[in-house]
């Protein structure tokens, strides 16, 4: 239970760090592909970036089996889910309220708060499911 806690709060700064990417991208692309377009882009820089720090950090006692593109590619498909409802809250956040629509980065705020439970179950359970094996345990040959 107690490493279930640590990869949860280690997932949680690392969605910390994918919210300022997230955030930061779509300040830098809204004028130039709007609120809904400049969102897609901003989420795709994040979910890479959560890659790499998931990959190397929360899951790092575990493998997805895969060559590195594979696993990059099933991450981001996987990432797709929580992504909906992501962009989802955040479209609704941005079309209910003059204030979210006026400062998107609370709109942001609430999708990736709704898209974390997503995206935590299916990287532990559905791509990061399996132990690296322990060189110390292995028997020699």
């Amino acid at each position: 239970m107690r490493k279930v806690a640590t990869e949860i709060c280690v997932f949680v700064l690392a969605g910390a760090v994918g919210f300022l990417v997230d955030a930061a991208i779509l300040y830098l692309t809204k004028a130039q592909f709007g609120l809904y377009g400049g969102r897609v882009i901003s989420f795709v820089c994040a979910a890479s970036t959560t890659w790499l720090i998931n990959r190397t950090l929360t899951f790092a006692g575990h493998d997805s089996g895969k060559p590195l593109l594979h696993e990059y590619l099933s991450y981001m498909f996987l990432m797709f889910g929580g992504g909906i409802v992501n962009y989802c809250a955040y479209a609704a956040g941005i079309l209910v309220s003059s204030t979210v629509s006026t400062h998107p980065i609370i709109g942001v705020a609430i999708g990736s708060l709704a898209g974390m439970t997503v995206n935590f179950v299916s990287s532990k359970f559905l791509l990061f499911r399996k132990d690296k094996p322990d060189p110390e345990r292995e028997p020699s040959r």
